[in-house]
Parts: structure tokens; C-alpha cells; sequence
């Protein structure tokens, strides 16, 4: 093969190249901007601290669980902290937060009061589901999709949601967000 005859095929190559990195790029990008909907427009987040997902099946019948934690970013968290226990209902957290796509409703307080999983045998051995602690295993395996999670990450979560200074709300399809200016942390969790 002479040197005239390469070069169409290190053209193609090139373009092939150079295509298939185009759509990773643009494949990143888009991920980036459809994980970025799912914060609430008035805050910034730092970075990503922590991800874990699964998913079993795609389309209708299909399952995730996700549970991804960011870093606040440092005027968000002291813009919340100045607003102190003046933001006591769903509406004024909701102006402080911005709106989301999906939007997120409920917005309270913590803590969160438990999750209640759906377990029969739980509920007998628990006659009221206030008797112990919300933990952010009960929300991610309320549907029976388990993911593995660092326990140091958990424990954290836990943590957030159990104690009073942060803010959490409900989001269509079974997501939950918590926002921890004390602790510039930002949780999105998923299951459903």
C-alpha cells in the first residue's frame, strides 16, 4: 500500500476519531445539565462529593436508586444561615431554594420523621414508625432496590436528616432532597 493509498483511510480515521469524541463530549455535557435540573436554581453546589446508583430495567416497570451528595456552595450555605428560623414553611424555603425541574414540594425542616418502607413485619414489630430515627437506608431501599453505600456517607446522611438545621423536600417519582447549609452539603436521593 503506497502512501496515496493511506491516505483516505487516515482521513476516515480521523473523523471517526474525532466524531466519537464529539458525542462523548456532548454525551458529558448533557449528563451534567440533566443532573444540574435536579438542584434548585437559587443554589450553587462546589462539586461532588459522593455517588452510588443502580438500575434494574429501563422504561415503565423499570427501578433506581441513587443517592449522590455535593458540597454547597459556600454563599449559598451562609445566604441560608442569615435567614436563620425565619424560613418556617414551604413557601418561604421554596423562594430561598428556587425552583428545580422536577420542583420539588414540602419543603421542611429537619428532622424528617421515618420513612415508612412498606414492611408489614416491621410495622408489627414498630406499632408506630416515629418510635426510631429516619435513616437514608429505610428511603433508599423503601422499594426493596438496594444499593451499596459508604457507611461513612450514610452515617452523615443520617445525621442531616435526623437533626434539626437543614431543609428537605419530596420531588416527583420518589426523589428527596436535603440541603444542610451548616454543613455546605446538598443530598439528592432517588428511589422509585
Amino acid at each position: 500500500m503506497t502512501q496515496d493509498d493511506r491516505s483516505p483511510l487516515l482521513g476516515c480515521a480521523a473523523v471517526l476519531v474525532a466524531s466519537v469524541l464529539l458525542l462523548w463530549l456532548a454525551g458529558g455535557h448533557y449528563a451534567w445539565k440533566f443532573e444540574k435540573s435536579r438542584i434548585p436554581s437559587r443554589l450553587t453546589v462546589e462539586r461532588k462529593l459522593f455517588s452510588e446508583e443502580k438500575i434494574w430495567g429501563l422504561g415503565p416497570g423499570g427501578n433506581e436508586t441513587r443517592l449522590i451528595v455535593y458540597e454547597l456552595s459556600i454563599s449559598d450555605a451562609a445566604r441560608l444561615m442569615q435567614f436563620g428560623n425565619s424560613l418556617d414553611s414551604d413557601e418561604k424555603i421554596r423562594s430561598a431554594m428556587g425552583r428545580a425541574e422536577p420542583d420539588y414540594y414540602e419543603w421542611g425542616r429537619t428532622p424528617i420523621p421515618a420513612f415508612d418502607r412498606n414492611d408489614d413485619a416491621q410495622q408489627k414489630q414498630h406499632p408506630t414508625l416515629e418510635s426510631y430515627n429516619a435513616r437514608i437506608a429505610d428511603f433508599l431501599d423503601r422499594y426493596g432496590f438496594h444499593i451499596e453505600t459508604d457507611p461513612s456517607i450514610e452515617r452523615s446522611v443520617d445525621e442531616l436528616i435526623s437533626a434539626p438545621g437543614s431543609f428537605h423536600a419530596a420531588g416527583r417519582g420518589g426523589s428527596l432532597i436535603i440541603v444542610s447549609p451548616a454543613r455546605k452539603r446538598l443530598v439528592f436521593a432517588y428511589a422509585g
